[in-house]
């Protein structure tokens, strides 16, 4: 009943009278918990029950922006003029569920700041070029245009940056993740995934014989030339095979 808690910031819709006991007595009405199986109570039944009854609180406003949001008044933070908070989209999902999923999970600005945006490699339409040409104060350039077949040490940066992954569950996994991946960006290091190991909580595929797991289970992140531009990722046996040296030295 994450969606029904009393606490949520955005607080509820202005014209209900709804408390979390009414949602959890509602939901609990619907599921039938005494019949309950998972089969029973599909998404768009959930969806349907949250709003007929009211039940989802406002979503924040989007120019509450992420960055902004705890810290400095907007006055002290140029950069975020222009910018909005992130959204969610998700298959199947009504749009004032998005907004509600938004508020809760988007921890990032889209857009980003008008500053920002001017100021970043981008080109093109609509964006600045400048830096196309000149040295951003602290973004490194991306890499030329790269190939998947070209050879591994013509599109990385020979500079590196290891991590060992958060030993939590997948939201933890996910935002280590993302951090280390923002830090190899602005250092300008390829990223270095670790070995396959133990993830916790996350089984194994009907089929998939290997204990270990690994983030490219999850994500996408060797496929995208536009992305290894600017965070060139290789694994650590692909690291290894290119700085090894003997004795285990590298």
């Amino acid at each position: 009943v994450q969606v029904s808690r009393g606490n949520y910031e955005g607080g509820w819709n202005k014209d209900s009278t709804r408390t979390t006991t009414d949602a959890v007595a509602i939901l609990a009405e619907t599921i039938d918990i005494g019949n309950w199986s998972p089969s029973l109570l599909t998404w768009q039944k959930l969806q349907d029950t949250l709003l007929e009854n009211n039940l989802l609180p406002n979503p924040i406003p989007r120019t509450r922006t992420a960055r902004g949001f705890s810290g400095l008044p907007p006055s002290q933070t140029p950069a975020l003029d222009g910018a909005l908070r992130g959204t969610i989209r998700c298959p199947d999902t009504d749009p004032r569920v998005e907004a509600v999923m938004s508020s809760m999970m988007a921890f990032w600005n889209e857009p980003r700041g008008t500053r920002d945006r001017a100021g970043g490699y981008l080109g093109g339409s609509g964006h600045s070029t400048y830096y196309e040409t000149h040295q951003h104060p602290f973004l490194p350039k991306p890499l030329p245009p790269i190939s998947l077949d070209d050879p591994l040490s013509s599109r990385i940066r020979r500079r590196y940056i290891t991590f060992e992954p958060d030993t939590g569950g997948w939201n933890n996994l996910r935002m280590s993740l993302e951090n280390i991946i923002v830090l190899a960006a602005v250092s300008g290091r390829t990223l270095v995934l670790p070995p396959e190991q133990t993830m916790y909580l996350l089984d194994a595929r009907k089929g998939d014989t290997r204990r270990g797991r690994q983030y490219t289970d999850f994500f996408n992140l060797t496929k995208n030339t536009e992305f290894l531009r600017r965070v060139p990722i290789i694994s650590s046996l692909d690291f290894l095979a290119l700085e090894g040296k003997a004795g285990g030295a590298v």
